[in-house]
């Protein structure tokens, strides 16, 4: 006996089919007024404003620093106000920038390491020179950089990992690329908030973790809670923390969108 199928069309399936074609987002923009003035500012991604834009928010636009007002979903749009430089402030291009992969950015510690160990030998230099393909002018010009830095300060590499602190802002030199460094900047500020009941905020790039606090931190208390995470804890903290974050609510939503669960006009 052979089974039968049947094949039917469902009036959505069409609308479906084309409006998930392609993988990538369908991220709106936001337009930005300055409440003061009434003048249009600039635009902003969708997924910026759902990650980073809440009443009170601090950006980087054009050079001016911006505090947000309100935003208005319906009309897609941020109204702001201007505010002092600060560095709490978010860059409004953020998300702009490409990632940088873990090996990418251990190859540029272990290029650090290499200059520092060869600064004071031109045979060492004139090796480099040829193994990299720069010429003269560019080894030059990464040894004078080198030389003044170690002069004065630890030089972050490959492995070595430099803590600093300036007023209220403690900055995390980790050669470890995009990822590994938004994953140590969510463990840390989940132990410090745990621990303090401090709002603490982060901005991460593939070289640095930048973490703001209300009051100062000792960065030695710092470099102890590195020291001391285990990889079961840190497994344990980005469990319990990653459903929490503003990036966790915005990839659930295009998968959302991806399924037909939500329409893809939505908002």
């Amino acid at each position: 006996m052979t089974a039968e199928i049947l094949y039917t069309k469902f009036p959505r399936i069409h609308k479906y089919y084309y409006e998930n074609l392609s993988m990538i987002p369908d991220v709106k923009k936001y337009k930005v007024f300055d409440f003061a003035l009434k003048r249009h500012l600039g635009t902003l991604d969708q997924e910026f404003v759902a990650r980073r834009c809440h009443t009170g928010t601090e950006f980087i636009m054009h050079g001016s620093t911006w505090r947000v007002i309100c935003v208005d979903d319906d009309k897609l749009s941020v109204e702001v106000e201007a505010s002092a430089p600060t560095l709490k402030a978010i860059p409004s291009w953020e998300g702009e920038i490409i990632p940088v992969e873990h090996e990418v950015a251990m190859q540029v510690g272990r290029l650090r390491d290499t200059f520092s160990r060869a600064v004071d030998s031109s045979e060492e230099l004139q090796k480099l020179s040829k193994n990299l393909d720069i010429n003269d002018n560019a080894t030059s010009r990464v040894k004078e950089t080198v030389e003044t830095h170690i002069r004065d300060y630890p030089l972050p590499t490959n492995d070595q990992i430099v803590i600093e602190r300036f007023e209220n802002c403690i900055v995390i030199h980790a050669c470890f690329g995009n990822l590994v460094n938004e994953t140590l900047a969510l463990i840390l500020a989940t132990l410090l908030q745990a621990k303090s009941g401090l709002n603490i905020l982060t901005q991460v790039d593939a070289y640095r973790i930048a973490i703001v606090t209300p009051v100062k931190l000792d960065p030695n208390s710092l470099a102890n809670e590195l020291l001391k995470l285990s990889p079961d804890e840190v497994s344990t903290i980005i469990g319990s923390a990653v459903e929490s974050t503003e990036l966790f609510a915005w990839r659930h939503w295009h998968i959302a969108k991806r399924f037909g669960a939500v329409e893809s006009k939505a908002d």
